[in-house]
């Protein structure tokens, strides 16, 4: 237990997720990642706005952010923001059911 409590805990990622408003009343920024990509640096962090019900997704998006990828539409083409998939820019909540799936299947 020494170990543990005798400096900083070790770790590749750290995730920060707070009740603190981020952007004012405007929900214009719900969270921020560091260097795109970051999860190979040291000190790789994220922070990430409460702001039920998609806090998850938020805090998904980041790390996504802090594993390289980069907002849907920008690149590569392979999803349009639109879509509002995961790295979507603009968050939404709903995801049309053709757009859900078990990957697993």
């Amino acid at each position: 237990a020494e170990d543990y409590l005798s400096g900083p805990l070790k770790a590749d990622h750290y995730a920060l997720v707070t009740g603190y408003d981020l952007s004012g009343e405007s929900n214009l920024l719900l969270g921020l990642a560091g260097n795109i990509p970051s999860i190979c640096q040291i000190d790789s962090v994220s922070v990430s706005e409460i702001w039920l019900p998609l806090t998850a997704s938020i805090v998904a998006h980041e790390l996504g952010h802090s594993l390289g990828a980069e907002h849907d539409g920008l690149t590569r083409g392979f999803c349009q923001d639109e879509q509002q998939f995961i790295m979507s820019a603009v968050i939404g909540g709903f995801v049309p059911e053709e757009n859900v799936g078990n990957n697993f299947e």
